[in-house]
């Protein structure tokens, strides 16, 4: 089924449903698009922050395993060589 196919079937159904300002608001093509660019955008905003906490979340795990006391005194020997 094509997308212009499934709105047009939507619409039928729905739009007898809809109060008079929300069907003439789903009308208009401007509106749509709006609200799907929109929607999109905070998709892609969410996927960023997704990506980064997960991440900042490596770069923790790594920086504890750095303090361990192992780690510690690896990074001692380290300066002092240097």
């Amino acid at each position: 089924m094509s997308e212009a196919c499934f709105w047009k079937i939507y619409f039928v159904l729905l739009h007898p449903r809809l109060n008079k300002h929300d069907a003439e608001v789903l009308s208009t093509p401007q509106e749509f698009v709006s609200k799907k660019k929109k929607v999109q955008t905070v998709k892609l905003y969410r996927e960023n922050l997704l990506a980064e906490v997960q991440f900042l979340r490596k770069r923790h795990r790594h920086l504890l395993k750095l303090q361990s006391p192992k780690g510690k005194a690896d990074l001692y020997n380290n300066r002092i060589q240097i």
